[in-house]
């Protein structure tokens, strides 16, 4: 059954001082949508520039806009939900109708009145909706309890439903007869992308080719490095997808390192009983902290320690990207809650395939298209060779996830934009996990 309670009248919301807490370039006025001045585009933010005028023939200011509205969404939203916590049921960025926050509510006379009063507002879209997102949290929670490890539920915003993973739907949907707006989901054929050959060196940053190495160093296998951390007691730890170990370890082989791609010199040890590695696909937690061993030499002093390698690759903007922009110390200064994440929120990702006459390996740029089964999934091309890779917002420097997988194939040309499907762990998922599995506490290094 589900119930809430309503509230007479509508609770003021302020969006006072929203505009100071984002990144220079992003804090400087914003146009309601479809109102546009040529502007210049700044260098950190070109590439995602790029991606939107590629791919909605938008002009650059009209981009810059939506990555303004981007930016400011986790406060208009934090906002919203604060307002009519009974009513609030999500909310998506639509690239493809105008740029524009919708925002979905139970009631939405009553939404609209608060949307009013914030910033933005002539860029915010109300839609109504059948559930609110305490009603769905319900169905969420009892559906849990009915399926137990057989299955991963999770509240779908953009559907308005819960969403029930599982490789028993048959089972699965018997269990959950008659319990409300539940869709029962399996989980999509796709490609590992791990791969073969390349080359990294220090200092150790998030972007480029590691090696997966037996004890002795020895390589095995080839995937990217993610996100650099730090436990609790001051260990560093360098990061990749969790496949890159599994897959090898399914094959009867025994990596336990993570090494130089270039020589054999071990970065970090997976084996290390403060080290945590996971591969399960509902919930998606794909990745693999190692620590590690020497961090004199993969950590210097002078350099910064959550750096990520920033190269365009043109992939998918192949007339806006310039393939000589390149940046080794662009910052990660912070995470993207998974929960805080929307379908249409514009994303990078920096990824080191060796199939050049595929996709130049560098950084790439798309949109979240969907949330499936506790995962991220992105429209950015992604190739053998790609696991690992660091999936990050460009304008506000924050981190996402970590490539796992895509639907179809890892080799060959990229695919247009919106048949491509790339599959990342949430990296807040993944450190929660690891704290579950191991008591401690792994965080981003803060420089």
């Amino acid at each position: 059954m589900i119930t809430s309670t309503r509230r007479a009248g509508v609770r003021a919301v302020s969006s006072a001082g929203l505009a100071l807490a984002l990144p220079a370039f992003l804090a400087s006025g914003c146009a309601p949508a479809g109102r546009t001045v040529d502007a210049p585009v700044p260098a950190g933010i070109r590439e995602s520039v790029g991606y939107l005028t590629a791919a909605y023939h938008v002009s650059a200011a009209d981009a810059m806009r939506r990555l303004r509205l981007a930016a400011a969404g986790d406060g208009l939203i934090r906002r919203l939900s604060a307002a009519l916590p009974d009513e609030y049921a999500g909310a998506r960025i639509d690239q493809r109708d105008g740029g524009v926050l919708v925002v979905a509510a139970t009631r939405p006379a009553r939404a609209r009145r608060v949307v009013h009063g914030l910033e933005h507002h002539d860029e915010i879209k109300v839609v109504p909706a059948a559930y609110s997102l305490r009603d769905l949290a319900r169905v969420r929670d009892r559906a849990a309890a009915l399926t137990g490890r057989e299955a991963y539920a999770q509240v779908n915003e953009a559907s308005n439903r819960v969403e029930v993973w599982t490789a028993h739907r048959a089972r699965v949907t018997r269990a959950l007869t008659g319990l409300g707006p539940v869709v029962v989901r399996t989980e999509p054929e796709e490609t590992l992308t791990e791969c073969s050959v390349f080359e990294c060196d220090p200092p150790m940053r998030a972007g480029i080719s590691i090696g997966i190495g037996k004890k002795s160093g020895r390589r095995l296998d080839y995937c990217s490095s993610a996100f650099n951390l730090k436990d609790d007691d001051g260990g560093l730890y360098t990061t990749t997808a969790g496949h890159c170990f599994t897959e090898l370890e399914r094959k009867g082989k025994k990596p336990a390192t993570i090494v130089s791609a270039k020589d054999h010199a071990i970065i970090g040890d997976i084996k290390n009983d403060r080290s945590v590695y996971a591969n399960t696909r509902t919930p998606r937690l794909d990745y693999a902290f190692a620590r590690v061993t020497d961090p004199g030499m993969w950590f210097p002093s002078g350099h910064s320690k959550n750096a990520l390698y920033f190269k365009c690759s043109a992939e998918p903007q192949p007339k806006k990207c310039k393939t000589r922009n390149e940046d080794p110390t662009f910052k990660i200064t912070g995470i993207k809650p998974y929960g805080g994440m929307i379908k249409g929120d514009v994303v990078c990702m920096a990824g080191a395939s060796p199939r050049i006459g595929d996709v130049k390996p560098g950084t790439r740029c798309g949109e979240i298209t969907d949330k499936p089964a506790g995962g991220i999934q992105t429209n950015i091309c992604a190739k053998s060779g790609d696991s690992g890779s660091p999936l990050f917002d460009q304008s506000t420097h924050k981190a996402y996830g970590i490539e796992s997988a895509v639907e179809g194939d890892d080799t060959g040309p990229c695919v247009k934009a919106e048949d491509q499907k790339t599959y990342y762990t949430p990296l807040s998922e993944a450190l929660a996990a690891a704290h579950a599995a191991k008591g401690r506490t792994y965080e981003l290094i803060a420089d």
